[in-house]
């Protein structure tokens, strides 16, 4: 379990759909180190841009346009003129677009919106910052000179406006096509029609800012709704807004945010919280946020390198969408074998390709490159046939259709709005729901993919439909080319969904076995503990500057409301020994070991409540052989086959006293007493009793009693990992060059440790573990391998049950 004094926390940005600008640096919670930046000459743009050859700049002053129209970049600098070595203080007026264009009637910079017949007055609206004026135009005359902050917020304005009008294009086109072909979409029938504008955002206003004044970098805020975009560090700055990729790639964030919230805000179901694709510092759920944000790049300018300007140019930070990029190191290339494919290159930086790196940005080139290559595929007259303009359509359609199914807080899926649990068919139920998508069944790689996959069986796939020229893109060469990515994951395509009653009816599409070749599924038992010699269980991170600046940033990113009163505010108990002692907050790395001779990625550990135990007892059955008959283990003939017995799975995670009154979760940790008889492991209300704790005491208070000791603490109660090479763990897979493996909130699960406990108590906690490319984590072989059913996923049949033992020291 120790591990001493080297344990460095990485910063949770708030904005982690941000574009990746900021040095490779390490990062404290409380510290940015930033590395001095570089310039990089020989990043070239690719697919097909417009070049154009250095010339006289182009007069943007006031009256060398119309009222209401202006000029502005409609691509990048280095991509408009093709040089890769462009100075940033060389004029950009000389590519700007010749020919002025309509900017706005309004008297500031505000757009309306329309699409499928419904319309907004005010879509989004563009500052230079959020405290700032808006600009007004001469006689509405939107022209000004390139070195202006003016500029720039014409710039931004007209970027965000013409993908924004695209993305709307786009979106009716899919709706029309679904309504069309009548097959069951997950698009809602009122995605237009609803009051709760289920095609934009319910508040009506997307906030861009030219000029944020954040410094290497630029994001999109989910909370506020804001796309910031900020300046690079050169002299003189080099303004992101300038480079119209990344102000594309910011929107894509802003438009997948839309996807996920589509059903439940076009059947104003009145959520809670919204579903994100992607919820921590690093998961597979952001990584495809990022790729879809790139390939929104290309969905503007049909190039496939994104940022060369504003990324690339000072910090050799772009990206690729195509293995046909020169970015690329050799070997990778437009072949079977030569794909970016998973989990090969999840943590792949062409620009750095001998240093791994575990980020979502980089991550992401998988999903934006098999992205692409579909896209390309579909123009293939071979495969498919489609003009440049439906290619891209029918890859955003799919995209759409997999957005609003996995974000689906209705839980009905393709189905229509019910309050019937027998039509719930994904993400378990609308009680559930958010669980569901940001913890026991979250968006990876291979849920992603696999929704994907079945919305292009029931649309491309479609012998009926025969969009492809007249006949289908056959299933053969789309698995195909699902597997050259690696992501070829599942079993199914799980087309009934996961319903309690009806998910295994039905027929059932099933992979064909022989187009699995590059995407290797692993047995889950060969995720272990680290049981080499001198191994640590876990690594501990229990400083009091650490565990405050992460949980300082925790509550500012909405993942942690608070903590428990029982704990002290300044973390004052908190010795930094690397232990876990009464009275902490820590932060727990369980140091799990790959014991196969592949490559496992995307491993994600559970800390929160879950079914395994029953009349205070926990159950033995569930894999780990924990606890034996002799340490108190619950009756297996007890209530056999019935609620409360522990061979059944609550059906409703353990929240419907109605239909389930005999069924209720329980805390991961479970802790070792000794009486007369034996040591057993009991539940920690027990303990409570027997040292006489006031409930009061509990690190809930009264109405907590099962978590009185030690609890996880909510919205940080999970950890995800990139990937573990064979052998290997997660710290030696991405060890870095100094030997110190850095940790974030993305892989760290924290835990309140009450003040109230004896010195050498020793607890059990049962965490469970699944990876993306799991051959039992997913697929149910009692049931022809179909995927296993939502409620399942409340127990530990789909998982590794990983024990994390500890004693707890003074």
């Amino acid at each position: 379990m120790r591990k001493d004094s080297h344990t460095t926390l990485l910063a949770y940005f708030k904005d982690f759909l941000s574009i990746k600008i900021l040095g490779k640096s390490v990062l404290t919670f409380s510290l940015l180190l930033t590395l001095p930046l570089s310039c990089v000459p020989s990043q070239n743009g690719g697919g097909g841009g417009s070049k154009r050859s250095r010339g006289a700049t182009t007069d943007n002053s006031t009256f060398s346009v119309s009222p209401n129209f202006g000029r502005y970049l409609d691509d990048n600098p280095i991509a408009l003129s093709g040089n890769s070595s462009l100075n940033s203080a060389d004029s950009i007026g000389e590519f700007l677009n010749q020919t002025p264009r309509f900017i706005t009637s309004n008297q500031f910079l505000i757009a309306p919106c329309d699409s499928g017949g419904a319309s907004l007055d005010q879509c989004l609206e563009v500052r230079e910052t959020d405290t700032s004026s808006y600009i007004t135009a001469t006689e509405n005359r939107w022209a000004f000179s390139t070195d202006t902050q003016e500029f720039l917020q014409v710039q931004t304005f007209a970027n965000m406006k013409d993908i924004m009008n695209k993305f709307h294009d786009n979106l009716e086109f899919s709706y029309n096509l679904a309504q069309g072909y009548g097959y069951s979409s997950a698009l809602p029938s009122q995605l237009f029609s609803s009051d709760d504008n289920a095609y934009w955002f319910k508040s009506g206003i997307l906030k861009g800012y030219s000029n944020c004044g954040v410094e290497n970098n630029a994001f999109y805020d989910p909370a506020g709704n804001t796309v910031c975009l900020g300046h690079i560090t050169v002299e003189p700055p080099l303004y992101v807004a300038s480079d119209p990729t990344v102000t594309w790639h910011e929107m894509g964030h802003a438009f997948n945010k839309i996807g996920m919230n589509t059903r439940h805000r076009a059947f104003e179901s009145n959520v809670a919280v919204d579903s994100n694709l992607g919820a921590l510092f690093y998961d597979e759920a952001g990584s495809i946020n990022e790729g879809i944000a790139d390939f929104y790049s290309l969905f503007m300018n049909n190039r496939t390198l994104f940022a060369e300007w504003a990324l690339g140019r000072y910090l050799q930070q772009a990206r690729p969408l195509s293995e046909s990029e020169s970015i690329h190191s050799p070997g990778i290339e437009k072949t079977r074998e030569g794909r970016l494919s998973y989990p090969t290159y999840v943590t792949y930086d062409p620009n750095e390709a001998d240093k791994p790196f575990e980020d979502v940005h980089y991550a992401g080139q998988i999903p934006s490159h098999f992205l692409n290559a579909f896209y390309e595929s579909l123009q293939d007259t071979t495969i498919c046939g489609l003009s440049s303009d439906l290619a891209l359509k029918m890859t955003y359609h799919l995209i759409f259709e997999t957005l609003a199914e996995v974000g689906d807080q209705t839980a009905t899926g393709s189905g229509t709005l019910t309050t019937n649990p027998s039509n719930y068919t994904v993400n378990l139920d609308p009680t559930n729901a958010v669980e569901w998508i940001t913890k026991n069944r979250p968006v990876t790689f291979r849920r992603f993919f696999q929704v994907f996959s079945k919305y292009f069986l029931r649309t491309l796939g479609n012998s009926s439909f025969a969009i492809c020229n007249g006949r289908e893109y056959y299933r053969d060469d789309y698995e195909l080319l699902l597997d050259s990515y690696g992501l070829l994951l599942f079993k199914t395509y799980n087309n009934n969904g996961n319903n309690m009653s009806t998910g295994h009816s039905g027929s059932n599409t099933t992979v064909t076995p022989t187009n699995r070749v590059k995407s290797q599924l692993i047995s889950k038992d060969l995720l272990i503990l680290d049981n080499r010699e001198n191994a640590a269980t876990a690594f501990v991170i229990d400083t009091q500057a650490d565990i405050k600046s992460a949980i300082e940033s925790l509550i500012l990113a909405g993942r942690v409301s608070s903590i428990s009163s029982q704990i002290d505010g300044n973390f004052a108990f908190n010795n930094g020994n690397a232990q876990i002692s009464p009275g902490e907050l820590v932060g727990v790395a369980v140091n799990v070991f790959n014991n196969s001779n592949s490559t496992m990625a995307g491993i994600h550990l559970l800390a929160n409540d879950w079914d395994h135990v029953k009349n205070g007892a926990p159950c033995n059955n569930l894999g780990d052989g924990f606890p034996l008959d002799s340490e108190g283990a619950a009756d297996l003939t007890s209530g056999e086959g019935l609620q409360g017995g522990c061979d059944y799975i609550t059906r409703y995670n353990g929240k419907n006293s109605l239909l389930e009154p005999n069924e209720e979760l329980a805390p991961v940790c479970l802790v070792e007493l000794a009486d007369d008889e034996a040591t057993k492991w009991v539940t920690q209300d027990k303990m409570r009793t027997d040292i006489g704790l006031s409930k009061s005491n509990c690190l809930g208070g009264e109405s907590s009693l099962k978590d009185c000791f030690i609890r996880s603490v909510k919205g940080a109660d999970h950890a995800f990992y990139s990937r573990m090479d064979s052998k290997k763990t997660w710290a030696e897979s991405l060890i870095t060059t100094d030997g110190i493996p850095e940790f974030n909130t993305s892989n760290v699960i924290f835990f309140e440790v009450s003040p109230w406990i004896p010195p050498g108590t020793t607890f059990n906690c049962r965490m469970r573990a699944s990876f993306t490319n799991c051959e039992d984590c997913h697929h149910d072989s009692t049931n022809s391998n179909d995927d296993y059913l939502d409620f399942e996923y409340s127990g530990g049949k789909p998982f590794k049950i990983i024990n994390f033992k500890f004693t707890v020291i003074d």
